[in-house]
């Protein structure tokens, strides 16, 4: 598994997330300043389209 992180808004201490956790609706809190990141509603459907289309574009690319 690749570590996944993102800047913390407040403190831009990197918080360390799983992107299928987040997109089943957890959220993740910054070990420096304990503020919490999560998904929106409306950016779970955008978040998974893309995941699924970076997937196709990894699986051509590795066509022989």
């Amino acid at each position: 598994m690749i570590e996944q992180y993102i800047k913390c808004p407040n403190c831009k201490t990197n918080i360390l997330f799983d992107v299928n956790t987040l997109l089943q609706g957890a959220s993740f809190a910054c070990n420096g300043c304990d503020a919490k990141i999560k998904l929106s509603g409306e950016s779970k459907e955008v978040v998974s389209e893309s995941i699924e289309k970076f997937k196709s574009i990894k699986a051509q690319t590795l066509k022989p």
